[in-house]
């Protein structure tokens, strides 16, 4: 078999439409409401199906409840006859479903309420940009302490220099190791959340801080820095701009570029043509060729010169005054400005953001502390020093060898399971990076302590991530239905689609069969009346003139102070008919009348059909399409018929009495 993500979703969502709250469970008891063989459909299941599938239509009433039912008992028709096939139990299924269950599992393995509070959070912070500048220290993967503690040292150097009144540049020109301090003495300019991954403590100083204050330290992946916070405002959102660029010829000639450049900014005040203005005179190589299209940004893109002159002018497609960088002279055009969206509407786009940021990491902490409570976690009471004499300080470095001979302890247990020195000493062996230090370790005991917390938590999350499906009735539904969807589409690949798409006779005899139902569209000839008004009153008595009367002797009625009604006589074919009118199937009945309103112009539009003219019978090639799609109905149809004889269905009558609401 070939199992593929995408024809399953779409099957899935066909059959089911999309994801709805599960119901819960009004009783512990969960009774069968149907049997297929050996197979039983419970409540929990037809409940969870019957809401995700009618959302909010859910009514529970008898009509509704009944009509999914039949759908539904048909589906585990289908699916009983997959499994009596053996198409649950292979290898590819099996791995699909493990792929689709890890992706899955990861909404579950986390602490909603954190992810909540890191969701919000993030989103008010986004609509601040700050202005800030700051000192940093490198500290490298591996740093020593005593270079850790001399970083430590120089930023109090700098913030007691800062204190004293020195000038925040030349502090930074003296301390700070970023590569940009000569340029821009330390200053970074506005910046917005969310920051790249591994810099939230230094996002949180930065939003945290005060405006005139500064803090240290403020660690990143970078190294330790010291901040200082000018002030912030609210953010002007995402800018998409083109410019125009003259480069400064060199130190000396920077009157040459600005005399240049101001040369352009009169030509644009006189109506010249950015673009092509841009194609002849910017001297960015990168994008003069696309009328200096630079594309969208966000603050602390680029210098904070250019982005102050980009976000200040007023209006899409209005340019700036000439602006210098370190690069030379710019005209800016703003093409669009694009505002921070309700949270509701970005909450979905910011999780996402959030579970690949380092900031995840309190989420999951918070989950693990959470279900150590749950699975009645506890920890057996062996110290470092005595794990670090069995593994010995060789159990940081690469050629680390498996202690032969020690006495094999209990270390923690999750619920009814016990994890014990010989698991450890199995996971130390199979996971290089958990062990490998590339410094030297100072503290062993410790470092051993801080290994053996994250097996804890490793194990902590694979002992949630199989017991999912029973702490989580959702989740347990949602990998059922993706089973059976992926059983559903084989067997229907193999019973239908396959069958029709290879049994050429067959589908020739089908249409032979039912010729007279293969035909062109019919035309449809009516008479459209438009009335100026959508008054219900009004429009009663239109209707009843537009059945009696003929279309003279309405307009001749209707028309005597002012013209309320126009009329045409038209003829289109039944799909045009059905697309303007937002009608199902037309009634063949002469004088048949339908009526679409619109509000905003204030008209009602009325048709009234004469005839329908029928259409021409096409050949069978002409017809292949609508007879394939008629063909698999049939058999899908033949299916189910057979399966109805094949299997012993039982319903319960008495427990879809007690779903029933009205």
């Amino acid at each position: 078999m070939n199992f593929r993500l995408i024809p399953i979703s779409v099957c899935l969502l066909i059959l089911f439409g999309f994801t709805a709250p599960l119901h819960a469970q009004k009783a512990m008891e969960d009774p069968v409401l149907f049997s297929i063989g050996k197979d039983n459909v419970r409540v929990s299941e037809f409940e969870y199906v019957y809401e995700k599938s009618n959302g909010a239509d859910a009514d529970y009433s008898a009509e509704s409840i009944n009509e999914f039912l039949e759908l539904y008992k048909k589906f585990k028709l289908k699916v009983a006859d997959a499994r009596s096939r053996g198409m649950e139990n292979n290898e590819q299924l099996e791995a699909e479903l493990a792929q689709y269950r890890n992706q899955l599992a990861d909404k579950y393995l986390s602490d909603d309420a954190m992810l909540d509070r890191l969701t919000k959070e993030l989103y008010n912070r986004m609509k601040w940009d700050i202005d800030v500048s700051h000192i940093l220290r490198m500290l490298p993967p591996g740093t020593p302490k005593e270079v850790k503690e001399a970083a430590l040292e120089k930023l109090k150097e700098a913030a007691d220099a800062l204190a004293s009144g020195v000038d925040f540049s030349a502090v930074a020109k003296k301390y700070s190791q970023d590569r940009s301090v000569s340029s821009n003495g330390g200053h970074l300019g506005y910046r917005r959340a969310k920051l790249p991954d591994g810099f939230y403590e230094l996002e949180t100083a930065i939003y945290n801080t005060a405006a005139g204050e500064m803090t240290y330290p403020v660690y990143s992946t970078l190294g330790v820095h010291l901040i200082k916070v000018h002030g912030r405002r609210p953010d002007p959102g995402t800018i998409e701009v083109a410019h125009i660029l003259i480069r400064h010829p060199n130190p000396g000639e920077k009157d040459t570029s600005r005399q240049a450049i101001e040369r352009i900014y009169e030509m644009l005040q006189a109506g010249g043509d950015f673009n092509k203005i841009a194609q002849q005179y910017s001297e960015d190589k990168n994008n003069r060729r696309q009328n200096g299209y630079l594309g969208k940004f966000k603050t602390g893109t680029y210098a904070p010169a250019f982005e102050d002159a980009a976000f200040s002018i007023p209006e899409d497609g209005a340019v700036s005054p000439p602006v210098e960088t370190e690069f030379g002279w710019h005209i800016i055009k703003r093409i669009s400005l694009d505002t921070l969206k309700d949270y509701e509407d970005e909450k979905r786009f910011l999780e996402e953001k959030i579970r690949s940021d380092d900031r995840y990491q309190l989420a999951q902490q918070a989950f693990l502390n959470r279900i150590k409570k749950e699975e009645n976690f506890r920890k057996m009471d062996v110290s470092n020093e005595e794990l670090l004499d069995v593994l010995t300080k060789k159990v940081f470095v690469m050629n680390w060898e498996v202690p032969q001979e020690y006495e094999n302890r209990p270390l923690f247990q999750i619920r009814d399971s016990i994890y014990d020195l010989e698991n450890f000493i199995n996971y130390l062996a199979a996971n290089l990076d958990a062990r490998y230090q590339r410094s030297v370790v100072r503290d062993p005991a410790s470092e051993v302590g801080h290994i053996l917390d994250q097996y804890i938590d490793h194990e902590m999350m694979v002992f949630e991530k199989a017991h999912l499906e029973e702490k989580y009735p959702e989740f347990r539904e949602i990998m059922r239905e993706y089973r059976e969807g992926i059983m559903l589409f084989e067997i229907s690949k193999e019973k239908i689609w396959d069958r029709a798409g290879q049994d050429t006779s067959g589908l020739r005899s089908y249409f032979d069969k039912n010729r007279s139902d293969f035909h062109t569209a019919q035309n449809i000839y009516y008479n459209e009346f438009i009335v100026n008004t959508t008054n219900s009153r009004v429009l009663d008595k239109v209707e009843k003139l537009i059945r009696k009367k003929t279309p003279e002797k309405v307009l001749k009625k209707l028309n005597k102070a002012a013209e309320v009604v126009t009329y045409q006589s038209k003829k289109v074919s039944e799909g045009e008919f059905q697309d303007h009118f937002g009608t199902g199937q037309i009634k063949l009945a002469d004088h048949e009348i339908y009526k679409k309103a619109n509000s905003a112009a204030g008209i009602t539009i009325f048709g009234q059909v004469q005839r329908i003219e029928p259409g021409e019978p096409l050949e069978f090639e002409d017809a292949r399409g609508a007879v394939m799609s008629d063909y698999q109905k049939y058999l899908e149809d033949q299916w189910i018929s057979e399966l109805q004889k094949k299997y012993d269905i039982k319903l319960n009558e008495s427990v879809l009495r007690s779903i029933i609401k009205s």
